[in-house]
């Protein structure tokens, strides 16, 4: 039994290490990627440029807003964003290029959020797929602490970036907040 309760956890040990992205060990990346019926500009305009505003389409964010002197979408604009469960993170745009149609952020402080944030970056661009389609792509790179936490945090982080996305084409066809309680009925919507 020890020797059957040891190799699971050398094994569960072994699988939290993720990956080296941009020279940080221990990095996991997730990609998460949705088909938009609607133009670029569109898109950009509703949900980029509003970038504090993530708790009307991100149904696992109770509030956001922007923090200091900056509320606009430019480098340097920073957010916070509470979850459900009373996690708080800050974020800051650390890139934009409006021609490519790409932001990349970084979480630089959290409140009962277990990420470390020294390694924590995520990237969301938009490609055109036509006049009226756009692929939305979001890649987030992040590293627990613990770094055990890692095994657990994935499918979780992974979810709660898809269930955005599907929040984010409501918000753009309706204009309807997406919350925790109104999100199953408008998931089964967008299937």
């Amino acid at each position: 039994m020890k020797a059957i309760f040891g190799i699971l956890v050398v094994t569960l040990l072994v699988s939290c290490g993720g990956k080296k992205i941009n020279g940080q060990k221990n990095v996991r990346e997730i990609i998460v990627e949705r088909e938009l019926p609607f133009p670029v500009e569109t898109v950009w305009n509703t949900i980029f440029m509003d970038f504090g505003d993530a708790h009307k389409f991100s149904p696992n964010t109770v509030s956001s807003g922007y923090l200091g002197d900056v509320n606009s979408a430019v480098v340097g604009a920073e957010r916070f964003m509470k979850d459900v469960d009373g996690g708080i993170i800050h974020e800051r745009i650390v890139e934009m290029d409006i021609a490519q149609k790409k932001m990349r952020f970084k979480i630089f402080e959290t409140e009962g959020v277990p990420i470390d944030t020294s390694a924590t970056f995520g990237t969301s661009s938009l490609t055109p797929l036509g006049p009226n389609k756009t692929l939305f792509k979001i890649k987030f790179q992040y590293r627990t602490s613990p770094k055990i936490l890692a095994v657990f945090a994935n499918g979780g982080i992974k979810k709660n970036l898809e269930n955005m996305t599907i929040g984010i084409e409501h918000y753009l066809t309706t204009n309807q907040a997406v919350t925790e309680e109104n999100f199953d009925e408008i998931a089964k919507l967008y299937d």
